[in-house]
């Protein structure tokens, strides 16, 4: 699978219902896709499309009602990762960072989070207790991080830091 097919899915999954959005979890696979296929850039295509260049494939947009209200609240996600992620001061209007979570040891992307007890179980788990669900980690991931939220000017990007 592509990077353009997986964040079809995924979107189709976590953010297509205008009144019962999952961006959190949206955020979570986000990352995944990131590992899989390299840099993920959103920004607006229009008020009804979000635009995605990932990696090196071409770039493409996603039909998704209430376009900028839910690319908003992807970048402020992405401040509270931050925040998670070792109290750094990034702002919820824009600023540059670091996500750092525990990775499952079976991250496929081909499950987009879905799981015997729903799809917000999810593959993903960012602060919830593992021995609960039976997860195996495959060890603790790194990505860096820029987003503008502003009202005039809302985009993201987020590059998978380079391993040591």
């Amino acid at each position: 699978m592509n990077a353009e097919n997986s964040l079809r899915e995924l979107a189709k999954v976590y953010i297509s219902d205008d009144h019962n959005v999952h961006g959190v979890e949206f955020m979570d696979q986000l990352l995944l896709v990131a590992l899989e296929f390299g840099e993920v850039k959103c920004g607006l295509a229009s008020d009804q499309q979000l635009r995605f260049d990932v990696g090196n494939q071409p770039a493409f947009v996603i039909e998704t009602g209430r376009a900028r209200t839910k690319l908003r609240a992807l970048c402020a996600r992405l401040a509270g990762l931050c925040h998670e992620s070792g109290g750094q001061d990034v702002s919820p209007y824009g600023g540059e960072g670091f996500i750092q979570k525990q990775v499952p040891l079976e991250h496929a992307l081909t499950s987009h989070g879905r799981s015997a007890t729903g799809k917000n179980a999810g593959p993903f788990v960012s602060n919830g207790p593992s021995q609960q669900r039976n997860i195996s980690f495959e060890g603790l991931k790194k990505w860096n991080v820029r987003f503008m939220n502003t009202t005039s000017e809302h985009h993201f990007t987020i590059t998978p830091a380079e391993e040591r």
